[in-house]
């Protein structure tokens, strides 16, 4: 289950004891400082002794307790410096950090295998080859594992060429059978034989397992594939019962496909409907043995053996792994930028261009007309990374133009963008990839002005579009810290080796 905020409200207080669920989710919104959320947790448990807790803290900007205890640099940052005892030593940093708050289970990490513009995961997830994806999640197990903290990998059977948010629609993996077991399905193969204790179902059909059910409630996606093929014996539990994907169904139906948990995102009050419902199927005696065997293997996590964690602090793999990930591009044979183009003395002029701080604003992901309607039907209010950027740039030449994030609907219908003359570079961020007229709109036109340099923060996809005689920048994610990092880049504060010819 879900709550709404930062301590229990007198409703929740009374719904905890009463609905007895199994765990809580713990999301941005029941966070603000790290004292505080070991005081919610302590409340929590007074009421549901056995709660497990869990969090979406993969790292990136997907790392929901960031206000106690900082974010994790992005699983693309890992998957580029392509290093996994760094991936392993940055998830046992991240389990020391939950496991000493009292958090049981890390929802992640991420085991899909992407394409390069996924607008679901962009930087969440570790890259494109099957092969490196499951060396970083195998070395993201063992550091979990050394730091006595549970995983559950996800998105089960894979959601990195799905093009639709399963947030906000139908979403289908629709690829031939061959493709799903060279691509999709190695790294949780992996993850199985390295012991996962849980694996996340996503609400996609998937016509090469069953041309039926959507995959949460298709006994032959998670009975007959993932149990009885590949021997997973753990937790399963489904994605937020809320997203639009999963639609009308059935909650229970869930249970019957062998899904163990159900997550409800929403916070308890919102959701007490559907959880009502849920209680009422499970008194049905059709279900008493897929009710039987969930609680069995749910009782049997929290009562499994935890080794005790000897981890010193490793407060450096962070920023260290922030660095490795950060890529600098430019083309030997013309007269671009070679890294850094300015220095602390002289700084550069700079613009921003942020499509990234209305994601933050928006999580989890709304429907359109829900998004437009945050947004005051055109922009966030601020930006959440010019106070980080302007601590080692100085201020920017222009103002920032603030967009909202691509996708919504909003962005391309926003006036397009006309750069002034005589700025050096554009430092551009966003969340997800730009379509076709987002970035006609906002992106082309500074590729037409005088521009020298383009920084990316976060989402990468647009440096297909950069041609060959302006540097790039790119840096897998669009936290503070990683726009600190790049500051720091831009004005040689921090070295990085440029991996020469443009392209490469």
């Amino acid at each position: 289950m879900g709550l709404a905020g930062c301590e229990l409200t007198p409703r929740e207080r009374e719904l905890l004891p009463l609905v007895g669920p199994a765990g809580v989710v713990l999301f941005r919104r029941n966070v603000s400082s790290e004292n505080q959320l070991r005081a919610l947790m302590h409340s929590i448990r007074s009421l549901v002794p056995d709660a497990i807790f869990a969090a979406d803290h993969e790292g990136g900007n997907v790392s929901a307790l960031a206000a106690a205890i900082g974010a994790p640099p992005s699983a693309l940052a890992l998957g580029i410096a392509d290093d996994p005892m760094l991936t392993q030593r940055v998830f046992a940093e991240t389990g020391r950090r939950l496991r000493d708050l009292g958090v049981t289970l890390l929802l992640g990490p991420v085991a899909d295998v992407v394409v390069t513009q996924n607008p679901v995961l962009s930087t969440r997830a570790f890259g494109t080859d099957a092969a490196a994806v499951t060396r970083h999640v195998r070395a993201a197990l063992a550091g979990l594992a050394s730091a006595g903290l549970a995983s559950c990998v996800k998105h089960w059977p894979g959601h990195g060429r799905v093009a639709v948010d399963s947030h906000l629609g139908a979403a289908s993996l629709d690829v031939e059978l061959d493709a799903l077991l060279t691509r999709e399905l190695p790294p949780f193969a992996a993850a199985i034989e390295d012991a996962t204790e849980a694996i996340m179902v996503a609400h996609l059909s998937v016509p090469a397992m069953d041309s039926q059910a959507l995959a949460t409630v298709s006994p032959v996606v998670v009975e007959q594939w993932l149990r009885e093929r590949l021997g997973f014996d753990g937790l399963v539990i489904t994605d937020a019962l809320e997203m639009r994907g999963f639609g009308e169904t059935p909650v229970v139906s869930a249970l019957a496909a062998g899904c163990d948990l159900m997550l409800f995102a929403s916070p308890i009050e919102a959701a007490q409907p559907g959880i009502e419902a849920l209680a009422d199927s499970l008194r049905q005696p059709i279900h008493d043995e897929r009710h039987a065997m969930a609680r069995t293997r749910i009782t049997r996590f929290v009562g499994r053996p935890v080794p005790p964690s000897n981890l010193v602090p490793d407060a450096a793999v962070y920023p260290e792994a922030r660095r490795q990930g950060a890529v600098a591009l430019w083309f030997e044979d013309s007269q671009a930028v070679k890294w850094p183009p300015a220095s602390a003395d002289a700084r550069p002029r700079w613009g921003l261009i942020d499509a990234a701080s209305g994601d933050r604003l928006l999580r989890p992901p709304r429907a359109e007309e829900d998004l437009n309607t945050a947004l005051g039907g055109a922009t966030p209010t601020t930006s959440l990374l010019l106070e980080a950027l302007e601590k080692h740039l100085g201020a920017a030449a222009v103002q920032p133009v603030l967009l909202p994030p691509p996708g919504s609907g909003s962005a391309a219908q926003s006036a397009p963008f006309a750069p002034p003359e005589g700025v050096d570079g554009w430092i551009v961020a966003s969340l997800r990839p730009w379509d076709d007229d987002e970035a006609q709109a906002h992106f082309a036109p500074l590729l037409a002005a005088s521009c020298r340099w383009i920084a990316l923060l976060g989402d990468l996809s647009l440096q297909t579009r950069v041609p060959p005689d302006v540097s790039l920048l790119l840096v897998p994610g669009a936290t503070v810290e990683d726009a600190q990092l790049l500051g720091e880049l831009l004005t040689g504060q921090v070295s990085l080796e440029p991996r020469g010819r443009w392209g490469d």
